[in-house]
């Protein structure tokens, strides 16, 4: 085999099929065969690389099931993200409301009809029992 009919041979052939061919055998002696077949190998190859990246060999079954489990997901995320603000509006509004509430005088006991006024004195020589009964009047 001469270069010519090898060219011509490379131009049809699948590269698969190069191993124990004739080019090959040729292109095991002849420096520039050898190159082009080298060349043609190396963009074979990178045109399959391509070629696999660009389609994608994932089945359509398992593509719908990813996109199903996304969307329950994405639902799932969504409810607990209403609920979340849901609370966060109750916590705000009880905040409010117990901040408010001593302002209203809820809290205020219903016997209390003006400023208090207090005394101290010094508690000397009296047994707990006297001072229970002395203090009792003035306490709850």
């Amino acid at each position: 085999m001469n270069c010519e009919e090898c060219l011509v041979e490379m131009q049809t052939m699948s590269t698969n099929d190069v191993g124990g061919s004739a080019v090959a055998t040729h292109s095991a002696t002849c420096r520039e065969c050898a190159r082009v077949l080298q060349a043609i190998t190396v963009a074979d190859r990178l045109m399959m690389q391509e070629r696999d990246e660009a389609y994608s060999t994932v089945s359509s079954d398992h593509v719908a099931k990813r996109a199903v489990l996304l969307g329950q997901r994405r639902r799932v995320f969504s409810g607990v993200s209403i609920v979340g603000a849901i609370l966060v509006v109750l916590s705000v509004w009880y905040s409010v409301e117990m901040l408010d509430r001593p302002s209203r005088g809820d809290d205020i006991p219903e016997f209390y009809a003006g400023p208090i006024e207090t005394e101290s004195f010094e508690l000397r020589c009296l047994s707990s029992d006297n001072v229970t009964l002395l203090l009792e009047p003035y306490t709850q």
